[in-house]
Order: structure tokens, then sequence, then C-alpha cells
């Protein structure tokens, strides 16, 4: 099996497809986590990885919108609600930019408060007192349309987000990589494509049809260090790829392998 092979069955294994059971299950768990508090039998949306097809297998997080009253989520200052539920029941998280990462009963959610507004015509999803905004129908629609090749794209490269300490945000991966032109049909020259474009798209705002930014939590600062990423990533790659091609030298072979697991967090291929 050759470093090419060996790289799809890696991206093929991390895939994580939820059943229907697996989705009735996180909806009981995350209305028993709401119960008797501010946010009691909200309007809650699935979108995100689990949603769109895009999860890994050992990472899958549920994401869902928590949508509350306008007003509601400024003076309640919602975020800090669900922070103080999940001390309240004794459950570690992770606040993010938009919303608090936590665990129940081996289940992962992220949960987003946020209120409805409109934008030319469209619903989208405010979810803090700056008004930044989730345009979920258009997000789900474009995601809905990927081809299985370019969802495994997105899959190998959190793979490698999640070996490094989740530098990019999924939604930003989802959203950067699914208007990529992937032209490749080896996986080893796929790496080199996408944090080449991941490493190009950095330059500017990555801004959704209706505007909206897909990776407002990045400062300008945060940029520059990605973009060092990207590049680090994307000639380690080229050089496994350059050794990949020497059919005949095994050492090189070797060394190609050895390359593209560190970038993974020395997977075992």
């Amino acid at each position: 099996m050759n470093l090419d092979q060996k790289l799809y069955r890696f991206i093929s294994d991390a895939a994580f497809h939820p059943t229907p059971a697996n989705c009735s299950a996180a909806d009981n768990l995350l209305e028993t986590f709401l119960s008797g508090s501010f946010f009691e039998k909200p309007q809650t949306i699935h979108i995100g990885s689990t949603r769109n097809g895009t999860a890994v297998a050992d990472f899958p997080v549920f994401d869902f919108l928590i949508v509350v009253d306008r007003e509601a989520l400024i003076c309640q200052n919602a975020l800090n609600s669900l922070c103080n539920l999940c001390s309240a029941r004794k459950i570690s998280f992770e606040r993010t930019s938009l919303g608090v990462v936590f665990q129940i009963r081996g289940t992962f959610f992220c949960l987003i408060p946020c209120s409805r507004t409109k934008v030319a015509d469209e619903v989208v999803y405010s979810p803090d007192s700056t008004m930044q905004k989730i345009d979920v129908a258009s997000h789900i629609h474009r995601m809905g349309l990927l081809d299985e090749r370019t969802k495994n794209s997105i899959r190998l490269v959190k793979l490698w987000n999640h070996a490094n300490g989740l530098p990019f945000e999924s939604y930003h991966l989802d959203t950067a990589i699914s208007r990529m032109t992937l032209t490749s049909l080896s996986w080893l020259y796929t790496i080199i494509e996408v944090f080449e474009q991941l490493h190009d798209g950095l330059a500017t705002p990555l801004i959704t049809s209706n505007g909206i930014r897909a990776d407002g939590y990045l400062k300008d600062s945060d940029r520059q260090v990605l973009r060092s990423l990207c590049d680090e990533v994307r000639n380690i790659a080229k050089n496994a790829y350059l050794y990949s091609m020497l059919a005949s030298k095994e050492e090189e072979h070797a060394r190609a392998e050895r390359a593209i697991a560190a970038i993974f967090g020395h997977a075992s291929f």
C-alpha cells in the first residue's frame, strides 16, 4: 500500500457519520442539560460538521444554535449564562469566540446563543452584541452540495487541525475548503493544494455571499501565525510528494511517510 492509499484509509477511518439514533440521543442530552434554566425549551438549530458530513470520528461535536430573544441575549448575557449553567451542572467547558464547548456522557456539544435578524431578506443569526452573523440556510445548502472528495479534504485538514491545537475554527474550515478548486486525485498532493489555498485566503477576510465573515474570530496577528503554519505544512508536503515520486527508492518513500505522519501528530498510517 503506497502513501496515497494510506492517507485515504486514514481519512476514511476518521469519518464520522451520525445515525438518527446519535442525533436523537444528542437532542435528549441537550434538552436535559437546558431544562430548568434560562434557556429551557428554546428553538435549537443543528448546524456544523456533524450535520454537514465533515466531522471526524475522534472529535465529533454537535453544534447547536440556541435562539433567544434579542433583548434577552444582551441583557441576560446569554453566553455567560451558558458558562454559569455548565458550572452549576459541574460540567467542564471551554468558551470559544461564539459559544461554549462541553461534553456530556461522551457526547461533545458546542452551543451558540443567538437571536434572529434579517439581512437582504435572508434570516440570519446573531450570536452576540457585536452583531456577527451566521447565515445558516445558505451554509447548510452549500455544504449539502459538496461531493465526498471535498468532504474528505475537509476531514483531512480537521485531522491536522486537531493534531495541532485547533488553530482554525471548524466553521472557517468548512466554509473555506468548500469554496476551493481542488484538482488532484492524489491525497498527498491535495494537502499541498489545500494548505496553499488556505495560506492565500488568510490574506483577506473570508466573506460569505451575504457579506458575513466566516473568520471573524481571527486577529491580524493570528492570520500571520496561521499563514506561517500553512506555509510550513505545504512545504513539508511538497518535499514528501517529491520523495514519493522516487518509485525505486524505499528509503525515500519511508522518509515521505514519516514527514506526513509528523504533520498529523505522528499519526500511524
